[in-house]
């Protein structure tokens, strides 16, 4: 159910197509090894994901806005990073596959974006 008040005039287009920067590998071995998810970048991502997992929350009904930011960037990061290691493994494992990103649009409140791992389109 959207929470989009009708003709408030506030919903953004849909944003077109965009694919993810291809992956370059960085620092730590991930340069020899081809894991691109050993860079500096991605841990850093993973720490910040777990500095906003500590501590318990109470129930939503009881959350003050920290707690619901805190949960908010959490489950973004986390759901962000299961899918950044499932590509890892499918390229690991020869997969001509890509991470793309399918803008779904803006309005105030609410961004909506589709990551998905999809088959390497090949050229003629």
């Amino acid at each position: 159910m959207s929470r989009h008040r009708a003709g408030s005039g506030r919903t953004a287009p849909p944003a077109p197509h965009t694919e993810a920067p291809t992956p370059v590998p960085s620092s730590e071995g991930s340069r020899a090894s081809g894991v691109f998810t050993l860079a500096p970048e991605f841990r850093a991502l993973r720490e910040l994901r777990d500095a906003f997992g500590r501590g318990g929350l109470p129930p939503a009904a009881e959350r003050t806005p920290e707690e619901s930011t805190r949960l908010a960037a959490f489950r973004t990061l986390q759901e962000l990073l299961h899918l950044v290691a499932q590509f890892q493994r499918r390229v690991g494992q020869g997969e001509r596959v890509d991470l793309v990103v399918h803008e779904r649009g803006r309005e105030l409140g609410r961004v909506v974006l589709e990551l998905a791992i999809e088959p390497k389109e090949t050229k003629p």
